[in-house]
């Protein structure tokens, strides 16, 4: 069905080594630098188009942006709001698309 999210987890990455917490046709992390993950789909997607979504879990100083999206993965960065900084914590991600 289109309106359901085919990739997505909930992350843990607060020492800087992400992993799932649970987590649906995602295959691996790839600790891209701090506050930078890229989270990688099995199967992938049709293509790059693929529309996803990031949060932090808990931490109210952070936002989230999508960095990048492939057929295979998504880079998510999670930022300080005070200065931008990059920094790790925890995250959710969702992506929705064709597989």
């Amino acid at each position: 069905h289109p309106g359901v999210a085919k990739a997505w987890a909930s992350v843990e990455n607060t020492g800087g080594t992400p992993s799932s917490i649970v987590a649906y046709n995602v295959a691996s992390y790839t600790d891209t630098g701090a506050g930078d993950t890229t989270v990688n789909f099995t199967p992938a997607f049709s293509s790059a188009n693929a529309a996803c979504v990031a949060s932090p879990r808990n931490d109210i100083v952070v936002f989230s942006q999508i960095n990048s999206t492939a057929a295979g993965s998504v880079r998510v960065e999670m930022r300080l709001r005070s200065d931008g900084v990059l920094t790790d914590t925890d995250f959710f991600v969702a992506c929705f698309g064709d597989q």
